[in-house]
């Protein structure tokens, strides 16, 4: 059924977007999202045709830096303690694994939203040779011996020059939480595969946990508008192969859902006091990150996949 957002014409600064899996344009109302950041409201929606779920009136690629301009924006340039790096590290090694036993040891790696540089940092550090790729400008790049390269994840796509490393050609690429920052997330996996890449590893937060029903429209990883297209292990797939690609493995784990979600819930009702507890429920601080220890080997919170070229 139609509703508001469905039938006026949208913003300047907004799309009327189609299925970003299928592109088909028959949207049905799933929930209105508020952002707990700049307080805009976005129409999630159901695509009647396949199934996939996405913001029918994002923000233009033009316009969408401005909803990043945020305090987790702001600490993805500062640099973590010790205690934060050793663990994040055993994170990194966790989720690398199922890409690297699959790739050539000299086999190139591009982090696409490489965001800090410290997945492409973690691979250099390990005798990968890596790349890391992003929006912003190379004067914020912090990782003198990791190559950098400023993209845009919107238009013509990504080259095979801007995939190469010291003239290699990367085959493999990591999307680690970039994949549902995306306007076009297939369109994105297609340019990777047309520059040469045969193996990318894919996390992105999962709309199929268990979570996600029960938290309702305070589920803190539905993050209107930084987070475009939802995923279900399905949805993937999708995407997938519309690229040129098949899922060769897929899983799940947890991060915290509780504290990061009444951490939203709190922005979202607003009033000083809200916003002081708020903080102590922030993603990046000790209780959402101890939840997350816990979570991680029962929940379902991210889909964590590796995607292989169809031809291989």
């Amino acid at each position: 059924m139609a509703h508001d957002s469905l039938v006026r014409p949208p913003a300047a600064d907004r799309l009327h977007a189609t299925c970003p899996v299928c592109d088909s344009d028959v949207p049905e109302l799933r929930l209105v999202l508020r952002d707990h950041q700049s307080d805009e409201t976005f129409a999630a929606v159901t695509c009647g045709t396949c199934g996939a779920v996405y913001l029918e009136d994002p923000p233009t690629p033009e316009a969408i830096g401005r909803y990043y301009d945020t305090p987790a924006g702001a600490q993805m340039h500062t640099k973590p303690g010790p205690l934060f790096t050793a663990m994040r590290d055993r994170r990194f090694a966790k989720d690398l694994e199922p890409l690297l036993t699959r790739l050539n040891p000299d086999a190139p790696i591009a982090d696409l939203g490489t965001g800090d540089g410290s997945v492409a940092e973690h691979l250099h550090r390990h005798g990968r040779a890596s790349l890391g790729l992003d929006v912003y400008d190379p004067s914020a790049w912090r990782h003198p011996d990791v190559p950098y390269r400023q993209i845009s994840f919107a238009g013509p796509g990504l080259s095979a020059e801007d995939l190469a490393v010291a003239g290699t050609q990367a085959r493999g690429a990591v999307m680690r939480h970039v994949l549902e920052h995306v306007h076009r997330p297939a369109d994105v996996l297609a340019s990777l595969r047309a520059g040469g890449v045969t193996h990318v590893l894919i996390i992105v937060p999962n709309i199929g946990s268990r979570l996600v029903g029960p938290l309702g429209s305070s589920w803190y990883y539905w993050d209107p508008p930084r987070h475009l297209t939802f995923f279900t292990a399905d949805t993937l797939r999708r995407c997938a192969a519309r690229a040129g690609f098949r899922v060769a493995a897929l899983d799940t784990y947890g991060l915290d859902e509780l504290a990061t979600s009444a951490h939203r819930a709190l922005l979202l009702r607003g009033g000083a006091r809200a916003h002081k507890i708020a903080r102590a429920l922030r993603p990046t601080g000790p209780i959402a990150g101890a939840a997350s220890v816990l979570q991680g080997p029962v929940g379902d919170t991210v889909l964590h996949a590796v995607l292989v070229a169809d031809d291989r």
